[in-house]
This record gives C-alpha cells, sequence and structure tokens, in this order.
C-alpha cells in the first residue's frame, strides 16, 4: 500500500523525533513524554514490520471465504 520510498522517509522522521523525546526524558526527571514517547515507538514497530499491510491480507482473506 505505501510505497517502500516514502516508507523509508516516514520511519526516518519517526527515529528522529523518538530521539528527541527520549533525550527529553533523560533531561526532565518527572518523565512528561512518556506517552507520546510509547505512541511514537508503536507507530514505529508497526511501519518497521509492516503491520498494516499484514492486517489488511488477513482482513481481505477472511472476508473472501
Amino acid at each position: 500500500m505505501i510505497t517502500s520510498d516514502i516508507q523509508d522517509k516516514i520511519k526516518l522522521t519517526l527515529q528522529l523525533f523518538i530521539s528527541c523525546l527520549i533525550g527529553l526524558e533523560v533531561s526532565f526527571k518527572p518523565n512528561p513524554y512518556i506517552r507520546e514517547l510509547i505512541f511514537l515507538l508503536f507507530i514505529y514497530i508497526a511501519l518497521k514490520y509492516d503491520l498494516p499491510n499484514k492486517t489488511i491480507q488477513v482482513i481481505k482473506k477472511y472476508l473472501t471465504i
């Protein structure tokens, strides 16, 4: 669904945001950005393992039976 070039650019952007949030987490003690960090990590993992396309394929497989 998403072309490889666009997906690579999205991954690189997410890596940049994740590294910035990790830097902020280290510098501030009460960890104010933990939810945003978890959300970005979840999106990055989903894109890394191609979960959106795999989910669509499974749904199509079960709907066509």
